[in-house]
């Protein structure tokens, strides 16, 4: 515990903590060796040592950065999963889970998934999709042609409403 307290705020000690020391902190749970450059650099996001002082708080950090490797893992797999579709034709296997998945993403619809995959279908290059923003236009222009269509075909039920009532006017 001590190492890792002494570490906070300091770059060339936070890089001396390695996984042995953690995995030596009697009651510290789930510390990943794939995970320790990010450990090393949480502590040394953490200014004073006694935010680091104890088990608990260094589980905290241990948890949160586990929770941080793991979503970032399954948004790059989500914008892979997304970008390969574009030319494997698979299509049809993204989802909104993998949607929502993609960190920064923003108004994904459920109710758009299948012009969101019809959109995907329509692009050649995977390189047209291969980053958050990219992706995130496809979404933008599907939901705008969306949001469209259905004002287009309520306006038209209008107008065969009307047409159908002479008293409407």
């Amino acid at each position: 515990v001590n190492k890792v307290s002494e570490a906070a705020g300091n770059s060339s000690a936070a890089s001396q903590v390695s996984i042995a020391d953690l995995n030596a902190i009697t009651g510290l749970d789930n510390e990943i060796l794939a995970n320790l450059t990010a450990y090393q650099a949480a502590i040394v996001e953490v200014v004073n040592k006694v935010d680091l002082n104890d088990v608990a708080k260094i589980q905290t950090l241990i948890d949160s950065v586990n929770t941080t490797e793991a979503n970032n893992a399954a948004s790059t797999a989500a914008i892979t999963k997304v970008s390969e579709a574009a030319t494997n034709g698979n299509e049809a296997n993204v989802s909104i889970a993998d949607l929502n998945a993609i960190i920064g993403l923003t108004n994904q619809d459920a109710a758009n998934l299948a012009a969101y995959q019809t959109a995907i279908a329509a692009v050649t290059d995977k390189a047209d999709l291969n980053d958050v923003a990219k992706i995130q236009a496809l979404i933008n222009t599907v939901n705008t042609t969306e949001a469209n269509n259905a004002a287009s075909a309520a306006a038209v039920n209008k107008v065969s409403e009307a047409a159908g009532n002479s008293s409407a006017a």
